[in-house]
């Protein structure tokens, strides 16, 4: 047993020097792949700022718009709100709006409901709707709905106090003229209120698991650059001596200590390299003061913060990507299922695209696939939290999962070359 055991480690040195061989190459490639997705990530953070702070963003006005008190207040709006700057709200008729929305030339549009004004006034208030399509996922859209939301509780609430307090005091012999001064301040009060309504509420915008968005981006281009990183072993672990499995088994190394004692000597280069590429980032990050689109700065200590939610990650994907090799024959069936399986699985998972692209069934697949763990994990863990028990309940599984593949194909291998 102890010699066995000395064979397996000896074989997993000599498996990991051939690995270490390749630091050079894998250095090379690991930088192309890192400033690729380096690209990706400063785009992608640019499209948000001009998608979500560039853009005007239309909502029109419909229905009873006649009234006095309301132009008064859409003016307002025009003039001094403050989303004067980022939406605008032009007044058309309902068939107009509706012609306008079709042709995605608003993102929506209220409409008023006929006579709204005059019956708040009489301290009944209605409701107005808000029409947008059901997949309007962007700020702007979500920042509207809660503006309506908003203001339509404030109307709602300001009546009930406005008759209320008037009641009260008239019942007790207070005269109108009394009453003047406490109800002109309180009109100000209300409509200061809402034209500074940001004080009121925040729009905090959270990606995977309560991660910001941020943190979430970068979680799932990490999540890909993981997978792709098997690419680098290309040269190595593509390299089956068959003469050599049937060797080691015939003395005492079997098919699960040669698999075992290979995916080491991989996992042990993977993590290797990922610390040495991640120095270098971190590094030059602290010199040049790199920043991203919008000023948002990336630093070395940003750097080593998600390099210490790795190891986890690396374990799974090494996994996934040992078993291709094991599963795949030659440099151009290894490297481009590489490539295939990474691809994919960011897609499926919402590294490459947010997840509520996708619909629920595909959110709830890709939580238990691996590249969704690893973006889970990444994303929980980079945000300060604990990272929770599903992804690594599903990171295990995987691991031994694709470890037991392995294992199984390296027996058939062997099995199959002593029979022909």
């Amino acid at each position: 047993m102890r010699t066995r055991g000395r064979k397996t480690a000896v074989y997993s040195l000599l498996t990991a020097k051939r690995y270490f061989r390749l630091i050079p190459f894998s250095l090379v490639i690991t930088i192309l792949l890192a400033a690729v997705l380096g690209v990706v990530l400063s785009n992608v953070f640019g499209e948000r700022e001009g998608a979500e702070e560039n853009r005007m963003v239309s909502i029109a006005v419909a229905g009873d718009v006649n009234d006095s008190y309301l132009k008064v207040a859409l003016e307002a709006v025009k003039e001094y709100d403050m989303t004067r700057y980022s939406m605008s709200f032009p007044i058309m008729t309902e068939e107009e709006a509706k012609e306008q929305f079709k042709n995605s030339k608003i993102t929506g549009y209220i409409v008023i409901p006929e006579g709204y004004m005059k019956a708040a006034r009489a301290g009944t208030v209605g409701t107005i709707n808000f029409v947008t399509t059901s997949g309007a996922q962007s700020l702007s859209s979500r920042y509207v709905a809660e503006m309506i939301r908003t203001i339509s509780e404030m109307v709602v609430a300001s009546q009930k106090a406005t008759y209320g307090y008037e009641g009260f005091a008239l019942d007790r012999g207070v005269t109108f003229e009394e009453l003047k001064p406490a109800a002109q301040m309180g009109v100000v009060k209300f409509i200061n209120a809402l034209v500074n309504r940001d004080l009121l509420f925040s729009v905090n915008e959270t990606g995977v698991s309560g991660a910001s968005t941020d943190d979430s981006i970068v979680a799932g281009i990490l999540t890909v650059f993981l997978f792709l990183w098997g690419i680098t072993c290309c040269t190595v672990a593509t390299r089956k001596d068959g003469r050599l499995f049937r060797s080691l088994s015939a003395n005492g190394v079997g098919a699960a200590r040669q698999t075992l004692a290979e995916y080491a000597a991989y996992l042990l280069f993977f993590l290797a390299s990922v610390a040495v590429i991640t120095a270098l980032v971190a590094a030059a990050f602290s010199i040049f003061n790199f920043s991203l689109h919008g000023g948002i700065a990336l630093t070395g200590k940003e750097a080593l913060r998600f390099a210490l939610c790795l190891p986890f990650p690396i374990l799974v994907a090494s996994s996934v990507q040992f078993f291709i090799y094991e599963a795949t024959s030659g440099i151009t069936g290894g490297v481009l299922a590489q490539f295939l399986t990474a691809m994919l699985l960011g897609l499926a998972t919402g590294c490459l695209y947010p997840p509520y692209f996708f619909p629920k069934t595909v959110q709830k697949i890709g939580e238990f696939l691996p590249t969704g763990a690893v973006r889970r994990f990444i994303g929980e863990s980079s945000s300060g939290k604990s990272p929770s028990a599903t992804p690594i309940i599903v990171g295990v599984c995987c691991v031994v999962l694709f470890t037991a593949l392995s294992i199984i194909i390296r027996r058939a291998k062997i099995t199959g070359e002593r029979e022909g």
